[in-house]
Parts: structure tokens; sequence; C-alpha cells
């Protein structure tokens, strides 16, 4: 629990960030929920969103991803993280 200032502080700094996500990253947050029964299209998927999704949101969208799917694609994740590292 954060002292009473702080927490109004991070509760305000959260909704700026929600506010500022783009449709293609919620749009892409909902196609892999609906994938990820399915580890080739979660990576079809995934792959395609790294490319759509804005340079300055993908850092939430990775950190989103892993806690999302972390425990049923943790390998797609890392390769297509990694991938994506060293192609930049």
């Amino acid at each position: 629990m954060l002292p009473g200032n702080l927490e109004d502080v991070f509760e305000k700094n959260i909704n700026l960030i929600k506010i500022y996500y783009s449709q293609m990253f919620e749009m892409y947050k909902y196609v892999l929920d609906k994938v990820s029964f399915d580890q080739f299209l979660f990576r079809k998927e995934l792959e395609k969103a790294m490319t759509k999704i804005k340079p300055n949101e993908q850092l939430l969208f990775k950190i989103w991803c892993l806690n999302t799917f972390d425990q049923k694609h943790k390998d797609v994740l890392i390769e297509v993280f990694d991938g994506e590292l060293m192609s930049k």
C-alpha cells in the first residue's frame, strides 16, 4: 500500500497510460487473447502485432504479453521478442 499522495499520483499516471494506448494496441491484446489456444496462430499474430504497434507502445505491450501469456507461450514470447531485438 502506498502512502496517500503517492497512491494518488500512481493512479493518475496509470490512467494517463491507459488513455494513451492506441486502438492497434488494444486490438492486438484482444486478438492474442482469442488465438492463445493455438501456438502457431499466437506466434503469427504476435509477430504481426510487433510490426503494427507504435514503437513507443511496444515495451508496454511486451510487459502485458509476458504477464498474460508467460505460462502458456513463454518460448514463443522469448523467440519473438529476442528476434525483434536482433533485427534492430
